[in-house]
């Protein structure tokens, strides 16, 4: 699948999450210019260490790279809704489409 099919795919899957309520309107801000974005956050995630262990419950959050494109530790993410406000720590996963980080109270 082309990058663009799979870019796609999230953003129809992300737009149905948001009418769920399962996904956030939120603002990302890098210090430079606020951006307005969707984000899936997961709290209570279980993070497997290196050696299968878990390493402990961490709050999580996903990005559509299409609206945040290159998200950088330290920034910050506002839900719109509650103005609950979360710190990028540290990338979990990326691909051309998504971006997954943990995530410390902002």
């Amino acid at each position: 699948m082309s990058n663009a099919g799979l870019s796609s795919i999230d953003a129809r899957v992300m737009a149905s999450m948001l009418r769920a309520g399962l996904a956030d309107a939120a603002v990302y801000s890098d210090g430079v210019s606020p951006v307005n974005c969707s984000v899936v956050i997961e709290r209570d995630t279980q993070i497997i260490g290196g050696y299968g262990q878990v390493s402990g419950q961490k709050t999580s959050a996903v990005f559509l790279r299409a609206e945040v494109p290159k998200p950088k530790q330290r920034a910050t993410v506002t839900v719109t809704a509650n103005g609950e406000q979360w710190a990028l720590e540290s990338k979990l996963f990326e691909d051309e489409s998504i971006s997954h980080w943990i995530l410390n109270r902002g």
